[in-house]
């Protein structure tokens, strides 16, 4: 019978003689896919296969290889006409491998559970001791119940309130950001702190420092100031006085020198200087880490005085204020008054008489001070900063420089000394004692005599006229 073959098609005709059903008959060969074309990816072709359009692929079991075969053999393919008694492959004469059982199937044709092999069974693992683990800190800052707060664990925080900068004040040149004092400041005190908790704990107590607020407040051509709001794990609170140079070359020196100044005048009165607490640097670093560029920048602490203290200004020739942003407070007449008192005093008491020495009295600014309210004869006048030197002179000299001191004010000039006389006789009388008192100002007012310009620029020839006649008529007082 002819085959059926299809155009561009191979293989066996489907309406081929069927090969016999029988014990002898030979079993069908496995239909194979064809393959279609060349072989893409992901579709190789089988080894030794002839991948050209129209070459017809043998029977036999998918993907088996192809057998060689002798030069003009025939190819043997069962159900085709001239194929069928060609002659096989003969079987091996060895029984072949019994086929592997199949599992026992149930009534319903799902296959019967395996059966489970079990072992020795070995021993249950020994249990962990528990182990109590320290509870965590919980979400917010808040400690969970029943921890302790570590010791050593200092808080800080930074404001910019510059509360006692007035409006009109001028932009001074910046030297370091804030935020590099702030670091350098907080690596000092996690590190050995030879300075900032020093001054705290002399102030606080040994309790361990709980908080720092630092508040810069106030600031002019070569220096800083802040005010330090600290507090330890007793609950105990204070105010301290931070004085920071501007750089650390030539405002360093000046900061130096008005520390040093400070400290030998509050041992000359304790009552009208504030107590220093320790002076020291803070090490800035360079903004790329070069060791060569690092700075100690000088800084000192000292005793905040009263809690309403601010910085001194002049705000008329009769009247001085409060710096305060944005306008400072005005102060009345009395209160200038004993402010002038114990200003008079201080200046008398930094005079040494035992070596001749006194302060050079136009290197003392307004700012230096720190003034508040206060009622009664107490004296709210303090002094925080003195980068004046001493001089050379003579009591009644000193005296004399004194009455002549002023400093600029709107309108005209602010004396230092009382308006009335007697004030200021008092005022040096409860410095050096009434006897000394007597001597120094009378030396004083022989100064003036015949020098009538002299006076005019100081105080007035009538000042000194009426100081003459308090020392001539005023008997010995008693010292204080």
């Amino acid at each position: 019978m002819p085959t059926n073959k299809r155009p561009g098609k191979s293989g066996p005709s489907h309406f081929g003689a069927k090969p016999a059903s029988g014990a002898g008959a030979a079993r069908p060969a496995a239909k194979r896919a064809k393959p279609s074309g060349k072989p893409g990816p992901g579709r190789p072709s089988a080894p030794g296969r002839d991948t050209a359009r129209g070459a017809s692929a043998p029977a036999g079991k998918a993907g088996a290889p192809r057998r060689p075969r002798s030069e003009g053999a025939p190819v043997s393919r069962p159900g085709v006409a001239g194929g069928a008694g060609t002659a096989r492959r003969p079987r091996s004469a060895a029984p072949s491998a019994p086929a592997s059982e199949r599992p026992a199937r149930n009534a319903r044709g799902a296959a019967a559970p395996k059966p489970v092999l079990t072992g020795p069974t070995a021993a249950p693992p020994a249990a962990k001791p528990a182990v109590k683990r320290a509870p965590s800190a919980r979400p917010g800052g808040k400690r969970a119940p029943g921890t302790i707060r570590p010791s050593n664990i200092i808080h800080t925080k930074w404001k910019d309130s510059r509360a006692f900068m007035v409006a009109a004040s001028p932009v001074y040149k910046g030297f370091f950001r804030e935020e590099t004092l702030e670091k350098a400041t907080e690596l000092l005190l996690v590190e050995r702190d030879p300075l900032i908790q020093p001054a705290v704990h002399r102030v606080l107590g040994e309790a361990p420092i709980g908080a720092l607020h630092f508040d810069i407040v106030w600031e002019n051509m070569n220096r800083f100031l802040y005010t330090v709001e600290a507090s330890n794990r007793l609950g105990s609170r204070s105010t301290l006085g931070w004085m920071v140079a501007r750089n650390h070359q030539e405002f360093g020196a000046i900061l130096k020198a008005g520390y040093e100044g400070l400290r030998l005048l509050h041992k000359a009165a304790p009552a009208l200087a504030s107590e220093p607490l320790g002076i020291g640097f803070i090490y800035l670093p360079d903004r790329y880490r070069r060791a060569e560029l690092g700075r100690e920048l000088p800084v000192y602490f000292f005793r905040w005085p009263a809690r309403e203290a601010a910085p001194l200004c002049v705000a008329s020739p009769t009247q001085l204020a409060l710096a305060a942003a944005p306008r400072p407070r005005l102060m009345g007449r009395t209160e200038t008054e004993r402010i002038r008192f114990g200003l008079t005093e201080l200046i008398v008491r930094a005079f040494r008489p035992e070596k001749g020495v006194g302060l050079n009295l136009p290197a003392l600014s307004p700012d230096d001070f720190l003034g508040w309210r206060s009622e009664g004869g107490v004296s709210n006048v303090n002094l925080v900063f003195c980068r004046a030197r001493e001089l050379r002179s003579s009591p009644g000299r000193y005296l004399q420089r004194l009455l002549s001191m002023t400093w600029p004010a709107p309108g005209g000039v602010f004396d230092i000394v009382p308006e009335d006389p007697a004030r200021f006789f008092e005022a040096v009388c409860a410095a050096v004692g009434g006897e000394t008192a007597r001597l120094w100002v009378a030396e004083c007012c022989g100064l003036f005599a015949g020098r009538a310009s002299r006076a005019e620029k100081g105080p007035g020839i009538g000042y000194v006229e009426a100081l003459r006649e308090l020392v001539s008529s005023v008997p010995e007082q008693k010292e204080v």
